[in-house]
């Protein structure tokens, strides 16, 4: 029987011990982040909890009720961040902020549903929004190159590309490496996601000029 991840042999319970437990990574970054960002608007605390938790549970009990809420609260975090960037850092309109969301989750759902049978495999989800990171990263850049923490977007994007090429050699190391790599999948998006978190609140607040 195939297994989704290269650590996973059997169905029996705690069969990913390595991927679940480094689901610690993202509370370990949430709690970072909330201790650092103390104050009422920051949700994405809650939501990285939210994704290792779920994330936990989907390595432990494998079925479709944790693949659901592993897949939500990655999907919860990418519109509810991906608003606040639209609508605080770019300034748009609710409705055009809630369209772009609406569009790009769609536009990724399709890509990976496209592309899941190919060599990128269930990996091709997360290439939509690592090219959709580094091109805010860029058009920051030449918008508004004086922003707060603007480097921590690069940073993100950089070290989210060598986390989606773990995923994705997690299954053709198993006969090397009996663990696979994809609990360093977890350990690196636990720095993306704060270094992008981070970098929301930190700017945000310092209420940088619109860009034209």
């Amino acid at each position: 029987m195939d297994y989704m991840y290269c650590e996973r042999t059997t169905n029996y319970l705690f069969a990913e011990p390595l991927n679940a437990i480094s689901n610690l990574f993202f509370i370990i970054s949430a709690y970072v982040l909330k201790r650092k960002h103390n104050v009422k608007d920051n949700i994405f605390s809650y939501l990285i909890y939210f994704i290792g938790i779920s994330s936990f549970f989907w390595h432990i009990f494998n079925n479709n009720l944790t693949a659901f809420l592993d897949t939500l609260s990655i999907i919860l975090f990418i519109s509810i961040y991906l608003f606040r960037f639209y609508y605080r850092i770019f300034k748009l309109s609710y409705l055009s902020s809630i369209f772009l969301i609406t569009f790009f989750i769609i536009f990724s759902i399709l890509f990976s549903a496209v592309f899941n049978s190919s060599v990128i495999g269930s990996s091709s989800f997360y290439l939509p929004i690592l090219s959709h990171l580094f091109l805010n990263y860029l058009l920051l850049k030449l918008k508004v190159p004086t922003l707060i923490q603007l480097k921590s977007l690069l940073y993100a994007s950089l070290i989210f590309s060598i986390s989606i090429i773990l995923r994705y050699i997690d299954e053709f190391i198993c006969t090397n490496f009996i663990y696979g790599t994809h609990f360093l999948w977890h350990g690196l998006n636990s720095i993306v996601l704060y270094l992008v978190c981070n970098f929301m609140l930190v700017t945000d607040r310092s209420s940088p000029k619109k860009p034209s």
